[in-house]
């Protein structure tokens, strides 16, 4: 992972803007769908994405409201407000419409992980 002198890692970074963005569907990192596939989630690596091409699409979503930037994401009020205080700094989506797959919810639940069901509301 590329790091600046400020311990922010650069692959978390969205890559381009438009319809290329997609949105983890657990976490609601926003990446596009190239570094999705190249690095998996960040926040998420049980989802294993990487050089999974259809995990990709399970995981990801294209349908999201509004995005936030988060560079200490468990100083910052709206990062606890949005429950991504435990997560990488990066940009997220303030709301993931797109409801979670049954097979990554029994994964969510053989990993003991919390998730958020209004996920932004």
């Amino acid at each position: 992972m590329a790091s600046t002198g400020s311990d922010i890692q650069l692959d978390v970074i969205p890559k381009g803007f438009g319809n290329n963005l997609r949105a983890c569907i657990v976490c609601r990192l926003v990446k596009t769908y190239d570094q999705f596939l190249s690095n998996g989630c960040d926040n998420c690596p049980f989802l294993d994405m990487a050089g999974h091409r259809d995990q990709c699409l399970d995981c990801t979503t294209p349908t999201f409201a509004g995005m936030i930037s988060l560079i200490q994401p468990q100083a910052s009020w709206a990062g606890k407000w949005l429950h991504l205080g435990k997560f990488v700094p990066g940009s997220y989506a303030i709301k993931v419409t797109t409801p979670i797959p049954r097979e990554v919810e029994d994964l969510l639940d053989q990993n003991n992980i919390t998730w958020h069901l209004n996920r932004g509301d």
